[in-house]
C-alpha cells in the first residue's frame, strides 16, 4: 500500500511539475503580448488596421443580410473607443416615437439637429439603402464615426460604422 501511495505521488510529481512549467513559462509570454494590446498595464493598445464584423440578420426580411453586410464594406474600422464615444454622444438625440409606424423625415431631421447634429442624412430608405425600403433613413457624422440607423415600419435600429473612403457616411 505504502509503494502505491510513493508510486502516485511521483506520477503526480511527473505530471505536475511539467505542467506548473508549462503554464509559468506561458505566464512569462502572455502578459508581454497583454500589455502590448493594451489589455494588461497601462501600455498603448495596438493598432488593428483589419478588423471583422458579425451581422445579425432577421430570417422573414428578404434582403436584410445582404444590406447589413454592404453597410459595412470598404469603411474604415471603428475601435471600441469610438464606437462608446458616438453611442453616448447618441444619447442626447430623442427621435419621435412613431405615429401608427409612420415617422415624419422633418420631424426625425429635426431631432437629430436639436441634439446637436447639424449635418445629418434623413431621407426615406430606398431598395438598396441601408435600412428597409420606405422607413426613414438617417446617416450622422459623430466623431469621427457614422451613426447610421432607421426608423418607422414597425422597426428601429441603429449602428455606428466607420465612414465611407471619401469620408461620407452614405453612398449617393
Amino acid at each position: 500500500m505504502a509503494g502505491e501511495v510513493a508510486r502516485t505521488r511521483r506520477s503526480w510529481l511527473l505530471i505536475g511539475l511539467p505542467a506548473v512549467a508549462v503554464a509559468a513559462g506561458a505566464l512569462a509570454v502572455g502578459l508581454p503580448v497583454l500589455r502590448g494590446l493594451g489589455v494588461a498595464g497601462n501600455d498603448p493598445p495596438v493598432v488593428v488596421e483589419r478588423s471583422l464584423f458579425a451581422v445579425a440578420c432577421e430570417a422573414n426580411r428578404p434582403g436584410d443580410c445582404e444590406r447589413r453586410v454592404r453597410l459595412h464594406v470598404d469603411r474604415r474600422p471603428v475601435t471600441a473607443r469610438e464606437q462608446m464615444q458616438a453611442l453616448t454622444d447618441w444619447q442626447r438625440v430623442v427621435l419621435p416615437a412613431p405615429s401608427g409606424g409612420v415617422v415624419a423625415v422633418d420631424d426625425v431631421r429635426a431631432a437629430i439637429v436639436a441634439a446637436g447634429h447639424p449635418d445629418p442624412v434623413v431621407q426615406i430608405a430606398l431598395a438598396g439603402d441601408p435600412a428597409p425600403p420606405g422607413t426613414v433613413l438617417y446617416a450622422v457624422p459623430v466623431y469621427g464615426t457614422c451613426v447610421i440607423g432607421h426608423l418607422g415600419g414597425g422597426s428601429h435600429d441603429l449602428q455606428v460604422v466607420g465612414p465611407l473612403p471619401d469620408g461620407r457616411c452614405l453612398p449617393d
